[in-house]
């Protein structure tokens, strides 16, 4: 009994000695890498300090469109809300990438902290066993030591040791320091594929927007050819414009009012805050849903004439993101029917819960007709298509059994001498976002 106890406090001793000798000689590898993980933060820092720079213009940006209400009133003015626009396009993407390069940075560091972690670990296992390899000859206490170490890992073995009343403090020490070191590698490991994903979602938003910028050029040299570049000539295509689109509305209510579709309300989510999500990340309301009598009594059905939806202010390119889970049911752009009276580029999700969202203005769409998508999911990026006083998203709720898409031939516009490809339903099957934001 006696000379069992003295093997095993003498086989905790040796151990102990290892371990503490092994972390000695690794201390200067983390001295040595020192250096490269420096540089990698100086890096991060200093694109930190470019992106903050960036963001302040994008918000100032921001906060100028959330306080248009009116389109451009001269041609100059006209293009140089373009040339902002692509500016602010430029800025975020230029941001992106500076966000790209750090997750690049950090992935490295974590690389970096990752292989020194192994080689600490791995450099620890070598040394105890070569020490007791070359100390110890008996087969008993090989054989023993060896079974410890190869059946279970170095932080259980040291658990179990920690229990013997003869550990010594130095041993605690060293078992907490490589506890640590694992600990450390799986967090890394970890991070390391958080900022992966990252760097992809960044990756596919610099496309996103780079796509947009080569559109807003396109309509910048589209609007100075057909006005010749003169300030009449502009101003006559705008007074047209705002006729044009005022006659559409008219008529497009008329075509709606001779629509039936009977809104069972108790059918409908009941009104309240989350039944839908916001369709942008930062929500700056800038138009409302239109008030009638009709509403007044019923707030969460509308019906008769006013706005249809809401506006937010979004500058071009911003995410727009689907209000609940759902189908997409229709997806068009008006302008290549009726330019720059209408919604433009619109996407129109019916919902599992017996509403439809439509996302018009858009700059482009991303998603197709009959792809299935989760709430939240990115579907669009917001624009200034058809007829809009300044970059926004305008969000119109229905009731799902009341609208529909007219089209190809269902409705044919006396306003525009062509048929319209749009969302329709009659002015019932209107909802007030609001009720279920």
């Amino acid at each position: 009994m006696t000379n069992s106890m003295t093997n095993n406090s003498f086989r905790i001793f040796i151990i102990s000695f290892i371990i503490s000798s092994a972390l000695f000689y690794l201390e200067p590898i983390g001295v040595l890498r020192a250096g490269t993980t420096d540089d990698i933060q100086k890096s991060i820092s200093a694109n930190q300090a470019q992106i903050q720079a960036l963001e302040r213009e994008i918000q100032e940006y921001t906060n100028k469109i959330a306080n248009t209400r009116e389109e451009a009133s001269t041609l100059q003015q006209a293009i140089a809300n373009l040339e902002a626009q692509r500016r602010n396009l430029q800025n975020e993407i230029s941001s992106a990438t500076y966000k790209i390069e750090n997750t690049q940075f950090s992935i490295s560091d974590t690389t970096e902290k990752i292989r020194i972690t192994e080689e600490r670990i791995g450099i620890l296992r070598n040394s105890i066993m070569h020490t007791l390899r070359q100390r110890y000859s008996t087969d008993h206490l090989t054989q023993d030591i060896f079974l410890i170490l190869g059946n279970t890992s170095l932080s259980a073995v040291f658990d179990s040791v920690a229990k013997n009343d003869n550990l010594t403090r130095q041993l605690n020490t060293d078992t907490v320091v490589l506890k640590t070191a694992k600990t450390d590698l799986e967090t890394a490991k970890i991070s390391y594929e958080e900022q992966f994903s990252e760097l992809a979602e960044l990756k596919g938003t610099l496309q996103d927007k780079q796509s947009v910028i080569n559109q807003n050029r396109n309509e910048t040299n589209s609007l100075l050819r057909t006005t010749q570049s003169q300030e009449s000539v502009y101003q006559k295509q705008l007074t047209e414009r705002r006729e044009k689109k005022a006659a559409l509305e008219k008529e497009i209510l008329e075509f709606e009012s001779q629509l039936r579709a009977d809104v069972n309300v108790s059918a409908l989510p009941r009104a309240g805050k989350g039944v839908l999500q916001y369709p942008l990340k930062d929500i700056r309301i800038t138009q409302t849903f239109g008030t009638t009598p009709f509403s007044t009594a019923n707030p969460q059905v509308y019906g008769g004439t006013g706005h249809n939806g809401v506006d937010f202010a979004a500058p071009v390119g911003t995410g727009v993101y689907s209000a609940a889970d759902g189908v997409v049911i229709g997806s068009d752009n008006s302008d290549n029917q009726c330019p720059g009276v209408s919604f433009g580029r619109w996407v129109l999700i019916r919902h599992d819960n017996g509403l439809s969202t439509l996302y018009a203005h858009l700059s482009s769409a991303q998603v197709t007709v009959g792809q299935r998508v989760k709430g939240g999911e990115k579907i669009a990026l917001s624009g200034n298509t058809g007829y809009s006083t300044g970059p926004h998203l305008h969000f119109t709720v229905y009731a799902s059994d009341a609208v529909h898409v007219a089209g190809p031939t269902e409705y044919r516009s006396r306003v525009c001498g062509t048929y319209l490809i749009i969302p329709v339903a009659p002015p019932t099957g209107y909802l007030n976002p609001l009720s279920y934001l």
